[in-house]
């Protein structure tokens, strides 16, 4: 018996000190990938790490009961620093209070990231059905997509279908009128957004929908750059109301999306509202990446931010209610 508590008791040091040694190798990865994401101008590779704040957070708040568990005092202390740090990092986005339901006048906008290769349009139509947007843009609009689309004609009767092979297809549909429908490229690149003016019952609003390149490789995250600095320019220049939403391959802790807000004016729909990730997401996991954005001009307010239902895409729905001003001159 004795020898039986023995080699019960050498087991779990053995297994003790295994998960000693893969907590040390975690927390070191996670210190290795906290430093390359601080070094996100140096390279396109680097810049992707910023992408991963929440689950790093998440990793360090479960090194840190690891070490703990463990007695290790240094390595519970290099958790505490890095949970601490990407802690710090997301408290602009932590939601405060309970979102409440957004007043009435205000402009409900949708936006699908539709995945070129998915064929579920039950699911879109029943998203729609659910969420009785105003506006709805839609991204990776195929010429299949394209066709499907004519279903949405009785209830959205102006729209701007720029459907393409492929993924740079884009579409903006309105229940309200458009005028100055501009489909253009942007930052140089065959990347196309929509822009027009929406007729509301109350004044008039610009709103644009883009679909940024992925930074996965040095000259498409260069052209994902140039298409973020062509939108500030539009956005400075607007003389409505201006709200840009679309899939624009960035996180909110890049440098880079923190120079587009700078250089552009526009104020972001998520902080104090959740950090409401969007991709890439399935029926049995979930969301990790939110890339998926909405700003808008100081004339406009952001009354409601969600996340939608999955529609069988890559990509969760985004809706957002907007309070509008005036429109300018």
């Amino acid at each position: 018996m004795t020898e039986g508590l023995q080699r019960g008791s050498g087991v779990y040091a053995f297994a003790k000190r295994g998960l000693f040694w893969l907590n040390t190798l975690g927390i070191a990865g996670l210190g290795g990938c906290t430093l390359l994401a601080l070094l996100a101008r140096a390279s396109w590779i680097f810049d992707i790490f910023t992408s991963f704040i929440p689950l790093y957070f998440l990793a360090a708040a479960a090194s840190l009961l690891i070490a703990a568990f463990c007695r290790s005092r240094l390595w519970s202390a290099a958790a505490l620093f890095l949970l601490v740090y990407h802690g710090w990092l997301l408290s602009p986005y932590v939601a405060y209070s309970e979102a409440a339901a957004a007043p009435k006048g205000t402009v409900r906008v949708m936006l699908a990231n539709l995945y070129a290769a998915n064929n579920d349009i039950a699911s879109l139509l029943a998203e729609i059905d659910r969420q009785q947007p105003d506006v709805l843009c839609l991204q990776e609009v195929t010429l299949r997509w394209g066709r499907l689309l004519t279903l949405l004609r009785s209830r959205y009767p102006y729209e701007k279908v720029a459907a393409r092979d492929g993924t740079q297809g884009i579409a903006l549909l309105s229940r309200w009128p458009l005028k100055d429908v501009v489909v253009t490229t942007m930052g140089g690149s065959p990347s196309e957004a929509i822009r027009a003016k929406v007729e509301l019952p109350g004044g008039t609003i610009s709103v644009m929908t883009m679909h940024a390149y992925p930074p996965m490789g040095p000259s498409l995250s260069a052209a994902r750059n140039l298409q973020l600095d062509h939108a500030a320019e539009i956005a400075r220049e607007a003389d409505t109301p201006f709200v840009l939403i679309g899939d624009l391959n960035v996180a909110p802790w890049s440098p880079y999306y923190e120079d587009f807000v700078a250089d552009s004016g526009l104020q972001c729909a998520r902080p104090e509202r959740g950090i409401l990730p969007t991709w890439p997401v399935g029926r049995v996991f979930p969301a990790m990446v939110p890339i998926d954005h909405a700003l808008c001009s100081p004339d406009v307010r952001f009354e409601a931010v969600r996340r939608g239902n999955y529609i069988g895409s890559d990509h969760l729905p985004l809706v957002v209610e907007l309070a509008v001003s005036p429109s300018r001159g």
